[in-house]
């Protein structure tokens, strides 16, 4: 059973995709390399590192060339030993790499006395259900991720298209996003930073594709949040502070639950490729929203820099709620467009301080 299925998926990758990908998430073949850094702006005196990686994630950052030159310099770009740089100085680089045969695409940095920014976490909403034989592949996806990176908030918001499909999770409020995007009735659907399509997730490139979405451009906008409770009580408070100015924003604060225990259908080859998963853990599923699911608006005058916007939540345990001890708190804000600047999620009970970078 397991070797037919892994023959049918394998036969599927291969029409959509030319390839086939084993469970390690590697290609076998490479056709071009993405450099990347950690921040593409940091202070005088930090260092930014550089990693190099093929596009089916291959890490070959020790066997790659990089070279770059100063953006006001009309000299030849220069090697680097080491995959960082430092400068003391302001100062703007452009970069690039080679690895065998090929060159990368050529990324700016910066250092810059003004740089401040915040650490970037990436948000994963899951389009799943229980009964959804598919829809293990984002699940397990989302595992592989949390082995690469803590930076990722992932959320779990259950479907269902009709009575034969019932879940006991279904969120039906989300069918405003599923209108909104496109998707109404397709699971799994998982969306990367609310309004990108998260392609093919368990292979490589589905992974680069999160990741590379954690790092990169830095993000002016950070979320803290603090909560307590007391008998059926939730008090929260959302903080969001900001080091440049914003207009059009609006928060989103979700209401999680952990450990809930449920079959879930499987037709996949991952977790052992098993029909039906009796006892399978369900993790950040969406239970409530604090705001409208599209978010609530925040002041303009609330969202230039060196401002720090709080909302105060103070509200009943929702009544779907089965352990309040595995409640677990999602804030994001997004602009004009929908998409998710940044995302923060937390546990009751805990007090949060700004993640600034150094």
């Amino acid at each position: 059973m397991k070797a037919t299925k892994l023959l049918i998926f394998c036969i599927i990758i291969i029409n959509s995709f030319s390839s086939c990908y084993q469970d390690t998430g590697e290609f076998f073949r490479t056709t071009s390399i993405i450099l990347s850094a950690d921040s593409n702006l940091k202070k005088p005196g930090r260092t930014i590192n550089f990693t190099v990686k093929t596009d089916s994630g291959l890490d070959v950052t020790n066997e790659a060339t990089i070279y770059i030159k100063e953006i006001t310099s009309s000299s030849e770009p220069e090697i680097i030993n080491e995959p960082n740089i430092t400068s003391q100085v302001d100062k703007i680089y452009k970069v690039y790499a080679k690895y065998k045969e090929y060159t990368s695409e050529e990324i700016n940095v910066e250092f810059n006395i003004n740089a401040e920014s915040f650490v970037k976490r990436l948000l994963i909403e899951d389009y799943t259900g229980t009964w959804c034989v598919n829809c293990p592949t984002v699940s397990y996806a989302i595992d592989l991720l949390k082995e690469k990176t803590d930076k990722i908030v992932p959320v779990a918001i259950h479907r269902g298209p009709n009575a034969a499909s019932y879940d006991p999770f279904n969120f039906e409020e989300a069918s405003v996003l599923e209108n909104l995007f496109g998707f109404p009735n397709q699971y799994p659907t998982s969306m990367l930073n609310r309004t990108t399509y998260w392609a093919t997730p368990v292979s490589a490139n589905g992974q680069n594709n999160a990741l590379n979405l954690t790092t990169g451009t830095p993000v002016r906008l950070g979320l803290a949040m603090n909560s307590t409770k007391t008998g059926n009580n939730i008090n929260l408070d959302v903080k969001v502070k900001f080091f440049q100015d914003y207009s059009n924003l609006k928060l989103v604060v979700y209401v999680l639950e952990n450990k809930l225990i449920y079959p879930q259908e499987n037709g996949t080859i991952y977790y052992d490729g098993i029909d039906v998963l009796e006892d399978f853990e369900h993790n950040h599923v969406l239970r409530a929203t604090y705001t409208d699911i599209l978010g609530d608006a925040i002041p303009s005058s609330e969202t230039s820099y060196g401002k720090t916007f709080i909302r105060n939540f103070s509200i009943a345990i929702p009544s779907n709620i089965a352990n309040p001890a595995n409640i677990e708190f999602v804030a994001f804000v997004v602009g004009q467009n929908n998409k998710a600047i940044n995302v923060r999620k937390t546990a009751i009970g805990e007090n949060q301080t700004f993640e600034e970078n150094d």
